[in-house]
């Protein structure tokens, strides 16, 4: 009767010995798994020096044609920053050509609806004018890099 009170005691403490590995296995590949994503999230939504420069030019350019105030001008700055990150994890997200598109307009259609609310109507025209030509030469763009 002793030697199986002993074997079941001996059980239970490799049984707990089992638990306690894959516990800590479990744990340890949660901690991977949120620190990996932390880092890819992370690195989604920032700009590089060039992307960062070309935007800043591509933002006092509008500022002039818009001719905006100093209020517009940092609300017009944070709102295109803010864009430029959206559409720069999109890039990189797992998803298909057009779950990609489709995720595109709706970030598309959050800013002009944040611009349009900061700009009074006749700016806003102009800010239409603004995309419509810049669509124009991004179209341009990937025709001609598809051909090529």
């Amino acid at each position: 009767m002793i030697s199986s009170f002993s074997l079941n005691l001996s059980n239970i403490s490799l049984y707990q010995n089992l638990i306690d590995k894959n516990m800590i296995r479990r744990l340890l590949i949660v901690m991977i798994i949120f620190i990996g994503s932390s880092i890819a999230l992370n690195a989604q939504g920032l700009l590089n020096k060039k992307e960062k420069a070309e935007l800043t030019e591509q933002i006092k350019r509008d500022y002039a044609k818009l001719q905006l105030s100093k209020q517009q001008k940092v609300m017009y700055h944070k709102i295109t920053l803010n864009h430029a990150r959206e559409l720069k994890s999109v890039k990189s997200e797992p998803s298909t050509k057009y779950q990609k598109i489709n995720k595109l307009k709706r970030i598309q259609k959050r800013k002009n609806k944040a611009v349009k609310q900061l700009l009074t109507k006749k700016q806003f025209k102009v800010y239409k004018k603004i995309q419509q030509r810049r669509k124009k030469t991004a179209v341009a763009r990937y025709k001609a890099r598809v051909n090529s």
